[in-house]
């Protein structure tokens, strides 16, 4: 059975307009870990952070506990 993305939370809508524009992004879990880098993608269980050196972190949705655009190196 698979489990779709609900595309009617506005939660889920924003954070995809990061996947679209490339946003930097910080990400901070339960376990106290922070990454930053961009949103690759998300689906229900996972997010995927890509780093600037190309590393992936896939983060469990549930311990995430919050997601927010940074500045990116070089941008003023």
């Amino acid at each position: 059975m698979a489990i779709e993305m609900d595309t009617s939370l506005p939660s889920i809508r924003f954070l995809q307009q990061y996947v679209k524009e490339h946003t930097p992004i910080e990400l901070q879990t339960t376990t106290g870990d922070r990454l930053v880098g961009r949103l690759a993608w998300q689906d229900p269980i996972y997010f995927c952070i890509r780093d600037d050196g190309g590393h992936q972190y896939l983060v469990n949705r549930q311990l995430v506990v919050y997601v927010k655009p940074v500045e990116a190196p070089g941008d003023s």
